[in-house]
């Protein structure tokens, strides 16, 4: 005798993970589709995100579950070691990008930055 048992919807297909920023201007939502049961993302907008984790079936998906994080806000110094150098442009008939006045701005990070924040 064989007994054949046929699941639909019941094995996990992947996560979706959404990455909000509500206080953040220029970031736009970011939806990563993953196998695992983790993330590690680089975030380097805002103070506040929103992750939403919902499982996936074949047939369905879970209720989107949200966690907020609020991170301690860092002392961070201003850019340091700011130069700049000026480069005239060339006078010439014919109009080129060495026709133009140049200016090149350096300058070093600024101090106490994160690498890297475990949520």
């Amino acid at each position: 005798m064989i007994i054949c048992f046929i699941f639909f919807g019941l094995f996990l297909q992947y996560y979706v993970v959404i990455t909000t920023c509500p206080n953040c201007s220029s970031f736009d939502p970011i939806r990563t589709k993953i196998n695992g049961t983790s993330l590690s993302q680089n975030l380097s907008c805002g103070q506040t995100y929103i992750f939403t984790v919902t499982a996936v079936t074949q047939l369905e998906a879970s209720a989107p579950i949200q966690i907020y994080v609020t991170l301690r806000p860092v002392a961070i110094g201003p850019v340091a070691n700011l130069t700049v150098k000026y480069f005239p442009g060339k006078l010439s008939d014919v109009v080129s990008d060495e026709s133009f006045d140049r200016f090149l701005l350096t300058w070093d990070p600024p101090k106490n930055l994160p690498d890297r924040i475990e949520v």
